[in-house]
């Protein structure tokens, strides 16, 4: 280094060393290198030790057997056996001859009789040596003659009996046994197939028998109980005939396109013959996993050699949902020629000829039937204010077969439907009242609810009723004050209930309206409103009483002198009062109408049925036009028609209080086959 002067001067002083620079990142990762050699193979290890035992291999085959050896010599006999069952009884042996009758004597109060007594014979009769006989074959309808001549000493009595037992229809009577030497079976009927013994008797032993085997042969008859059968998709049906053929008929089941049905897993039929009656018999047929294609309509087919008969069953579809209750009262259906109805020998005489002018009976003036001069008063010196003119003039042309709906145990109650009601929303309500309850009313929200006997809802009453003839109108129930001559009108809706008197009505004791009613007023709705129907215990006369639903005010009173103790029950339909003769008899009629607004009999001759003989309410519903009734427990209901009935009440008769009255001014059988042409 120089000076100022270009002179080299000293070097300085070294300078202290730097700090350390911070260090430098690491570098990248070199590249791996080669793979090396592979080492030198090591040297052999030492021998491993010995390993244990295995285990015992399996069993080997059996072989071949060898060849087979000789016989060796017979043992000794061994022990005897035991004794094996008895064997089976042999046949009879064959009869031998009859002997001869013999002569019996004998001594009536130490005195010897001299008559020659002998026991009775029959020509042919059954005897040891008894000969097969073939039997009469005879067509039903014809007239059969039995004869059996029983001789003997002295002259032998002859009874005529069943084999099995059974009776003789003969006419209309039914007779165990039949006496005398011949037996008339007039218009033979099938039920007259079978065995007949004739029996010759004189005190004298031994009896005389005679059988005689008859066989009707009739055309196939068949009867089809349920000819409708319901039934949903996937179940099982069953189809049912009772068939009555003789000779015994073929039988086979067709579908309604002719085509012979047979078992299989769709199909299983089943014959029953009757042990009791051979020409009887009962084929029926299972449809398995019923389907849409299904159905319609089946064929139970009877074949003899007289002819052929068809019946027929349909098969429809029913909602499983739906509550389907049997009445166990449908009408059965028939096929094939009705057997002749049961004829005495003395029928067959021809009817004797009736005058030419017979005088006609009058009718009664009181009791069944319709009426004449009957003198229908205003009911109490009371001016009423008169009703109004009615929606329709008609009356009852048919009442329809009964509708089953519902059991209870109780011979007495009511069921009812408001045939006006104040909320659409009530159409579908039911209601029932049970007498051992008499302060509640029931009431069912629909038809389901009703026939499980689920109630809604139950009503206290104010006050307690007393019968089973109530009603329900324009949403309140009406209903009679036990123990009082008051009408009570509940309202359903608010509760608040109100009442009318009921003059001279009876109240207590067995002065029911009804023989078998235990009602002292019957209450009946129509299209014409409410009325009221009871009697008078002073001289047993209906009355009937027309009052206004809302106010209960009495708008007119009808005293009728007619027994009401001397009809099942009274009802009430367009302004006409219908009596039923019966509540008690299966099958009775409808045969006095009285017209109220016009106060003249009309002229009804109309069947009606008890199926279960004990009627105790009967109501006439005009919005569904159906007749409501209990009987013996069971809820039914009746379809009607009305028609009409050809006139108009004039708007100046409205009150009613002065209408004018009206009133309507040698071989042992025979068989005669001519009969058999019977209608």
């Amino acid at each position: 280094m120089r000076g100022p002067k270009g002179e080299i001067g000293l070097p300085g002083v070294p300078g202290l060393d730097g700090r350390d620079g911070l260090p430098g990142e690491p570098g990248l990762d070199g590249i791996p290198g080669r793979n090396g050699l592979d080492g030198t193979p090591g040297m052999d290890g030492l021998s491993g030790f010995n390993g244990s035992a295995g285990k015992d291999g399996r069993d080997g085959i059996d072989g071949i057997p060898g060849t087979k050896g000789e016989k060796g010599a017979r043992g000794p006999p061994g022990l005897r056996g035991i004794a094996g069952p008895r064997g089976r009884r042999g046949k009879n042996g064959t009869p031998g001859d009859a002997g001869l009758p013999g002569i019996c004597a004998y001594r009536v109060n130490n005195e010897s009789v001299t008559e020659l007594l002998i026991a009775p014979s029959i020509a042919g009769a059954d005897g040891s040596r008894r000969r097969e006989r073939r039997p009469i074959v005879v067509r039903e309808g014809d007239n059969l003659r039995l004869r059996c001549q029983a001789e003997g000493e002295p002259l032998p009595q002859v009874e005529w009996t069943r084999s099995d037992g059974g009776v003789i229809p003969v006419g209309q009577w039914k007779d165990g046994s039949v006496t005398g030497r011949m037996l008339n079976l007039t218009h033979v009927h099938r039920v007259h197939t079978g065995t007949y013994i004739c029996e010759a008797y004189n005190g004298i032993p031994p009896n005389a028998n005679k059988t005689f085997t008859v066989e009707v042969h009739f055309d196939p008859y068949i009867r089809v109980k349920k000819w409708k059968v319901g039934v949903h998709n996937g179940s099982t049906a069953k189809l049912e005939c009772d068939v009555e053929a003789f000779p015994l008929a073929v039988t086979y089941w067709e579908d309604e396109h002719g085509l012979l049905l047979e078992n299989s897993t769709k199909y299983s039929i089943f014959y029953h013959q009757d042990h009791d009656s051979v020409w009887k018999s009962v084929m029926s047929i299972s449809i398995f996993n019923v389907d849409r294609a299904d159905i319609g309509d089946y064929h139970c087919v009877a074949k003899n050699e007289l002819s052929i008969t068809r019946g027929l069953v349909k098969l429809y579809e029913i909602d499983p949902n739906l509550h389907h209750p049997s009445t166990g009262s449908e009408e059965s259906l028939t096929f094939g020629p009705d057997p002749p109805s049961f004829t005495d020998l003395f029928d067959l005489c021809p009817p004797r000829a009736e005058c030419e002018e017979c005088p006609k009976t009058p009718k009664c003036a009181e009791g069944r039937g319709a009426l004449f001069g009957l003198s229908v008063e205003q009911y109490g010196n009371v001016t009423y204010p008169g009703f109004r003119n009615r929606s329709s003039d008609c009356m009852l042309a048919a009442v329809g077969k009964p509708v089953y709906h519902r059991h209870t145990d109780s011979i007495y109650g009511s069921w009812m439907r408001d045939p006006h009601p104040a909320d659409p929303q009530q159409e579908p309500r039911f209601w029932t009242t049970n007498p051992a309850d008499p302060m509640r009313l029931f009431e069912f929200a629909d038809k389901n609810r009703y026939r499980k006997n689920q109630a809604s809802k139950n009503y206290t009453l104010p006050v307690p009723f007393v019968g089973n003839s109530h009603v329900v109108y324009n949403g309140s129930f009406y209903y009679h004050h036990k123990g009082h001559q008051r009408i009570i009108r509940y309202d359903l809706l608010t509760g608040s209930y109100s009442s009318v008197a009921v003059p001279a009505v009876a109240t207590e004791g067995q002065n029911f309206l009804y023989r078998v009613s235990m009602d002292y007023i019957d209450f009946n709705t129509d299209d014409n409103g409410l009325w009221a129907i009871y009697g008078l215990p002073v001289n047993n006369n209906t009355v009937v009483m027309k009052l206004d639903p809302w106010s209960l005010k009495v708008e007119y009173s009808w005293n009728i002198p007619l027994s009401h103790k001397k009809f099942g029950d009274l009802f009430i339909t367009c302004g006409v009062l219908y009596a039923i003769d019966s509540a008690t008899e299966r099958d009775t009629k409808i045969r006095f109408a009285f017209d109220l607004y016009r106060k003249r009999l009309l002229d009804v001759d109309l069947p009606f049925n008890n199926p279960f003989r004990m009627t105790t309410m009967l109501g006439y519903n005009f919005d569904t036009k159906e007749i409501y009734s209990w009987d013996n427990g069971n809820q039914l209901t009746y379809p009607v028609k009305v028609i009409d009935i050809g006139y108009n009440t004039p708007d100046e008769d409205r009150s009613a209080a002065d209408s004018s009255q009206h009133f309507p001014a040698a071989e042992d059988v025979h068989i005669d086959p001519l009969s058999s042409r019977f209608s």
